[in-house]
């Protein structure tokens, strides 16, 4: 049997300059992380427009549909009434 060293070689042990062990991303590195911001983003909004309807008040909803937010949450000291 022969015997494998594990050790490995003298240049491989020395601490190389920063700029040696950086890698350059190129433009399809970050189009990558932007399309998976944009599907995020599709898949996300749905659930936060569920929460948003279930929070906003029917009169609410019809006066202004597009809101992005409720004017009076129910949690609010007018308790989501209008008054």
């Amino acid at each position: 049997m022969t015997a494998h060293s594990t050790a490995t070689s003298p240049t491989q042990d020395r601490d190389l300059p920063a700029h040696t062990t950086r890698r350059h991303r190129g433009v399809g590195h970050y189009m990558a992380w932007a399309c998976l911001i944009i599907i995020l983003a599709i898949t996300v909004f749905p659930f936060y427009w569920m929460l948003r309807s279930s929070f906003t008040t029917n009169a609410e909803l019809i006066a202004n549909p597009g809101a992005l937010w409720p004017e009076s949450p129910p949690w609010t000291p007018t308790g989501g009434s209008s008054a």
